[in-house]
């Protein structure tokens, strides 16, 4: 159980330095054009559904028994990966 917490807590800085990269997008997408902000429309909702998709596999991480733990993991790992690379590819272009 352990090195479950341990990895929860990992996961939760990571959501807080997505959450400042989040931030960050919002704020520059703020000072844009309505067209830009549309341009990147599906940008934005591709990254909402990789959030979405991270959050259901950090619960059932979460409700997880040990012998499911490593699997879970690895499964947050790929959907954490794919968030991370779709939040820098916005921010690249944005910014």
């Amino acid at each position: 159980m352990l090195i479950k917490e341990v990895y929860l807590e990992r996961v939760l800085a990571e959501v807080e330095e997505f959450a400042a990269k989040v931030a960050l997008l919002k704020a520059k997408l703020a000072q844009e054009k309505p067209g830009v902000k549309l341009r990147y429309y599906w940008e934005l909702e591709y990254l909402r559904d990789r959030f979405a998709e991270f959050r259901r596999r950090v619960e059932k991480l979460e409700d997880a028994e040990d012998e499911k733990l490593e699997e879970l993991q690895e499964s947050t790992e790929t959907a954490w990966k794919d968030m991370k690379q779709a939040i820098e590819t916005l921010l690249n272009e944005v910014c």
